[in-house]
């Protein structure tokens, strides 16, 4: 048995998500153009390569969540679950994603300041998207926002998000 057939046959994961064989084979060819290197293995550089972005904290920060056994490196499986949930992600899953990276105490709140940095982190800049961080402080109160607040925020403004959206 090939290795190729005893990823798309074993992983149970696959099959109850709403992904077929089919498709599964399809992110299995990605995956074989990905690893530039023959590794067996998506490294940091190939996954900026592949997809063509820049390099910046948010999406090293994405990798790094991508990258469930702290390898440094995407095994097919992390790859594949990874993309297929970023590219199904709706714009409330979408603002989830970004706020958990940033709530760290998952208390559903973050202040100002951690929104700031989110927002920094996203656009790969030292100053935030004045028009993000606007809207932002807009619908905060008392120091911060809780994920509701936030993604409602995005829903009816998704430009709050966009390179994460861009992502897609």
């Amino acid at each position: 048995m090939t290795r190729a057939v005893m990823l798309l046959g074993s992983p149970p994961v696959f099959w109850g998500r709403s992904m077929s064989r089919r498709r599964a084979l399809q992110l299995f060819r990605v995956f074989v153009r990905m690893d530039m290197d023959k590794s067996g293995e998506i490294s940091l550089r190939e996954f900026h390569r592949f997809f063509k972005i820049k390099r910046s904290n948010f999406t090293e920060r994405i990798f790094g969540l991508l990258d469930g056994d702290q390898s440094g490196e995407l095994s097919f499986l992390e790859t594949a679950v990874g993309i297929w949930n970023l590219c199904t992600f709706d714009t409330v899953l979408m603002a989830k994603f970004a706020w958990d990276i940033f709530d760290i105490d998952e208390l559903s709140w973050l202040s100002v300041e951690e929104l700031d940095a989110m927002v920094r982190m996203i656009f790969n800049s030292q100053n935030p998207d004045c028009n993000s961080m606007r809207k932002i402080r807009g619908a905060s109160s008392e120091g911060g926002i809780a994920f509701e607040t936030f993604a409602s925020l995005v829903t009816n403004h998704p430009d709050i998000l966009q390179p994460a959206f861009d992502m897609q």
